[in-house]
């Protein structure tokens, strides 16, 4: 019930519809440098093309998912409606499995709606459908990840603006450690690459 009402919510379809267009335009535009630049590269286009969607898909998770679970119980307060919720027969746990699941909800519409565009990838070769369905498995990690760190900033905030702002810092947190991460990685991988030659 409650992700009907949020999809006809205005702010969810002027999200929506804006983040799908700037990542369709940033993936089309990158994807045309990537064809004019493709007899200069080493990596085929299409792995270059899906690392690109990846990223953007990586952002939207980040940046536009947090946005709707950190609001998901500040806003039953706000409302004043969070009295009514909690003097149902409802338990605590099936009301934030409710709330968790609703943005689920979120996330795996945003994740179908950009599947096309990652498909593009595969028509310029160079990337499996394994590879895929990785990079999915991962972003629904990341997306479950964001919405338990909204929720429960949710739970404990009292405001609205508050939970969003924690929520984004600790995902801008975990990104930059996750960051770091790789770049440790890919250090010590070239490290081994120099020892090996």
């Amino acid at each position: 019930k409650e992700l009907r009402a949020t999809f006809r919510q205005r702010r969810f379809l002027i999200v929506y519809w804006c983040s799908l267009a700037v990542y369709s335009l940033v993936v089309l535009w990158l994807a045309a440098i990537e064809v004019g630049q493709s007899a200069s590269a080493s990596d085929p286009v299409g792995q270059r093309l899906f690392n690109y969607c990846v990223a953007a898909q990586f952002a939207l998770m980040v940046f536009v998912l947090p946005g709707f679970a950190a609001t998901a119980v500040t806003d039953e307060r706000e409302n004043q409606s969070f009295d009514l919720l909690v003097t149902t027969a409802l338990r605590a746990f099936d009301i934030v499995w409710g709330k968790f699941l609703a943005c689920m909800g979120y996330a795996f519409l945003f994740l179908t709606a950009t599947f096309p565009l990652v498909c593009v990838s595969v028509l310029f070769t160079g990337v499996r459908p394994g590879e895929i369905l990785f990079a999915y498995a991962v972003m629904g990690m990341i997306a479950a990840l964001m919405v338990a760190m909204g929720l429960a900033t949710s739970s404990a905030g009292r405001s609205s603006r508050r939970s969003v702002a924690v929520t984004y810092a600790l995902g801008l947190f975990i990104c930059a450690g996750f960051a770091a991460l790789l770049w440790r990685l890919r250090l010590l991988d070239a490290g081994d690459t120099l020892a090996l030659a």
